[in-house]
């Protein structure tokens, strides 16, 4: 859903820049942060496609019921994807500023603190999200579906392939350094 995709966004970011933390602390400048430029690239090749996937199959469920099929319009589809990129920067700018600032617990958890607004999301309008279907059916009250749904196993299928995989492989070589720092605390 569109109203969660855009906080998933910056929890992306935020994670890839939480991993990469002990990197980000010799790398002042962020135009010249080549981490935040492959994050971006991960972002724009995995993560924005992904969610346009979701978008675009299902606009009605994805926009809880803002638009239909028939009725999403392009400039929607542009802005949400030009959204989620800025989003993930904006994660990863954000932890970038907090580990430069000597705040890596805060950097550890923001992902986490990201996905709130999601879960509020969720919660407020869970009648949107487990109903999937067109406007007039929402609109007419059809029950609830979400669970025997394409839309389901689409997220069971889809995310673990093209965003969850890629993302741990990312997050693995990332995170070496900071793993090696931790080892090395702990045995001084």
């Amino acid at each position: 859903m569109v109203q969660i995709d855009v906080t998933l966004s910056a929890a992306v970011g935020a994670t890839l820049a939480s991993a990469a933390r002990v990197q980000l602390r010799a790398q002042k400048s962020l135009w010249t942060n080549d981490l935040l430029h492959s994050a971006l690239v991960f972002s724009g090749l995995f993560l924005v496609p992904t969610l346009l996937y979701f978008l675009c199959s299902w606009p009605a469920w994805d926009t809880m019921y803002w638009f239909d099929r028939d009725t999403l319009p392009g400039w929607f589809v542009a802005a949400s994807a030009a959204a989620f990129l800025l989003a993930a920067a904006g994660g990863f700018v954000l932890v970038h500023l907090l580990v430069q600032r000597g705040h890596e617990r805060l950097a550890a958890v923001l992902p986490a603190l990201l996905l709130l607004p999601a879960g509020v999301v969720l919660a407020v309008w869970h009648q949107q999200f487990l109903h999937v279907g067109t406007r007039a059916s929402f609109v007419a009250g059809a029950p609830v579906n979400f669970f025997k749904s394409d839309v389901l196993w689409a997220l069971l299928l889809v995310n673990p392939v093209t965003l969850f995989l890629p993302l741990g492989i990312v997050l693995w070589r990332w995170m070496k350094p900071a793993v090696a720092e931790m080892r090395a605390r702990r045995a001084a």
